[in-house]
């Protein structure tokens, strides 16, 4: 949860819980409610209805003073969470890659951008994981790109005049190897 969010929790000030040491833990239950403030790289907190009993595990955290890793105890709440939002994080990290640079005053063109670009992860993935696909990201957005142009596109026209020569001479004479002499203009 947002800290401004936490209207009249009786959590200790920001401030004055940003200065105790890694690890520390605030927890407030109330029946099936379960709100808690724990201190790791920054000051995290979290409630739950689904865990309303505080337990907690393990981790193991890089020290840089020391230069060794430390055992913290860690909420299971927190571990939860962890454990469960991995899918999501990981579609919001390829979604950011190869995102547009299209500029728009519209304000839904953010909201398309992003469900077309979530729409060709989700693709990506399933071609991946599903049908054991040998593209990465960009590749296959490159390929999406492609199919779609070739099906939907429309071919570029030429620039200029058109060229009178090009319809003088067909390509049966000019690849036969016999008739075709070249004309000086």
């Amino acid at each position: 949860m947002r800290q401004n969010q936490l209207f009249d929790v009786p959590f200790k000030p920001m401030e004055e819980f940003q200065k105790f040491q890694r690890g520390f833990t605030e927890v407030l239950s109330e029946g099936e409610k379960l709100l808690v403030r724990w201190r790791d790289n920054s000051v995290v907190s979290f409630a739950s209805n689904v865990e309303n009993v505080y337990t907690e595990l393990p981790v193991r955290r890089w020290n840089k003073e020391r230069k060794a890793y430390d055992y913290l105890q860690q909420p299971q709440i927190i571990h939860s969470y962890n454990q469960r939002m991995g899918g999501v994080d990981l579609h919001d990290l390829q979604v950011s890659h190869y995102h547009s640079t299209i500029r728009s005053k519209k304000w839904w063109w953010p909201i398309y951008a992003w469900t077309l670009h979530s729409a060709v992860v989700n693709s990506w993935l399933f071609h991946r994981d599903v049908m054991n696909g040998d593209y990465d990201l960009l590749g296959f957005q490159r390929v999406v790109a492609q199919s779609l142009l070739k099906k939907f596109g429309t071919a570029p026209k030429g620039h200029g005049r058109p060229s009178s020569m090009s319809a003088a001479v067909t390509d049966i004479p000019r690849f036969d190897g016999v008739t075709h002499w070249p004309i000086n203009t």
